[in-house]
């Protein structure tokens, strides 16, 4: 019997220390997974900036960002490029063209399996053949420059650029549920592009939209500056046309110049910023907060219990065998 009482008396004491310490631990463990911080990356001293080896007299870009990669830090994107070349470059004849794109971060142009890249140039109606594409990275300024080549139509001015791509790393994780995209507009003559093309011309917005598709079920948590539109477009499935899923847009419309006053400094590229937070993520970040806070509680009553049953055997055992 005294034994077995002594055997009692021990799990009393180690039982519920062991729980404690289990109990503890993992909610130390939700909280470090519900406390987990963004990776922080920085931002490409340069912005989005078309040029062209030919004068144009008009440039306009329309950018469309959808398909968001939150894990993967990466976004799909439609372009839509109009520009109008200068009547002083125009004549009878073809002549080559350069056209390209200076972009922030790392972007490589979408493939077609059965097309190759989706890339499309129009001169009116019709479709003009390109003669050739690439895009170049520079890691130490995280920019890219896509440029195409192709043959203009004789006493054509006008042309229509249709291109694809994914963007890498321009979303960012801030914190545990939220991200944040940064697309800036290339606002002065400071860029990278000459590097690769001495004798090109860098193009001014003559108008200039973005409309970013906000990912599934997302709260907005802020915009800079505030979007000119909101909206919710409903698009048939593709597994099942009959039904129609709700797309949510944000759009931002850029005047062609801005007005500086008195000292501003002008800046290197205008921004747009938004940062929007996933409701799963952000359900599940309060729902690991709930069991860390209800594990914690648990673990440190529990090991307060068994240290305290810990004090009182020892103080019993004193006495027995105190004179």
């Amino acid at each position: 019997m005294p034994s077995f009482a002594s055997f009692l008396k021990t799990l009393i004491i180690v039982l519920p220390i062991a729980l404690g310490v289990g109990l503890t631990g993992l909610g130390v463990l939700r909280l470090v997974q519900a406390s987990e911080k963004g990776v922080s990356r920085p931002l490409s001293p340069y912005g989005i900036l078309a040029f062209c080896s030919e004068e144009c007299d008009s440039f306009d870009l329309s950018m469309s960002l959808f398909g968001f990669d939150l894990k993967g830090s990466s976004v799909r994107a439609f372009c839509t490029i109009n520009f109008e070349l200068s009547t002083s470059v125009i004549n009878d004849s073809s002549f080559e063209v350069t056209f390209g794109l200076q972009m922030p971060y790392q972007v490589e142009i979408q493939q077609d399996v059965e097309q190759g890249e989706r890339v499309n140039v129009y001169a009116g109606n019709s479709e003009v053949e390109v003669l050739e594409t690439e895009t170049l990275f520079s890691q130490v300024n995280r920019t890219s420059i896509f440029y195409l080549k192709f043959m203009t139509e004789p006493e054509n001015r006008y042309y229509h650029v249709n291109l694809t791509f994914e963007w890498k790393d321009l979303v960012s994780r801030q914190s545990f549920a939220l991200y944040e995209i940064v697309v800036p507009f290339c606002s002065s003559t400071s860029n990278i592009a000459v590097q690769y093309f001495p004798d090109v011309y860098p193009l001014n917005f003559t108008a200039l939209i973005l409309s970013v598709e906000l990912p599934d079920d997302c709260e907005i948590r802020d915009t800079i500056p505030l979007p000119d539109r909101e909206e919710l477009i409903s698009m048939s499935n593709l597994e099942k046309p009959e039904v129609l899923e709700p797309h949510r847009y944000l759009s931002w419309q850029f005047p062609p110049n801005r007005v500086l006053k008195g000292w501003e400094q002008w800046p290197t590229s205008d921004i747009i910023r938004a940062r929007f937070e996933p409701l799963d993520e952000s359900e599940l970040q309060n729902r690991l907060l709930f069991d860390s806070g209800l594990y914690l509680g648990l673990g440190i009553g529990l090991l307060i219990s068994g240290l305290h049953e810990a004090l009182k055997y020892v103080m019993e055992a004193r006495k027995v065998t105190s004179p």
